[in-house]
């Protein structure tokens, strides 16, 4: 059976998350994506998906502050119609 690319999974839980977007932490929460900085821009550069971002400050457990961006999908419809041609093995 085919594996279902990381760009899907990811795109996937972006329209299921519509209103609240993701962050590198809930990716890693989600789906154990490490890396959605790079995943969005390959569905930027790659695949001509537009996002929304927005820096946010996160408290660590150390007591510091960290930042993580946060992004959205800007166009929900063509999303589901690119990710629409994949079933939702390999998850």
């Amino acid at each position: 059976m085919k594996r279902t690319p990381k760009y899907i999974i990811c795109l996937k839980h972006f329209i299921e998350k519509q209103a609240e977007g993701l962050n590198e932490l809930d990716a890693l929460r989600l789906y154990n994506e490490t890396c959605l900085h790079s995943t969005v821009s390959y569905l930027t550069n790659k695949r001509n998906m537009k996002f929304r971002r927005k820096l946010q400050p996160h408290n660590h457990k150390g007591g510091g502050k960290t930042h993580f961006m946060r992004y959205w999908l800007a166009d929900v419809d063509q999303a589901i119609k690119f990710a629409s041609g994949y079933d939702n093995g390999g998850e």
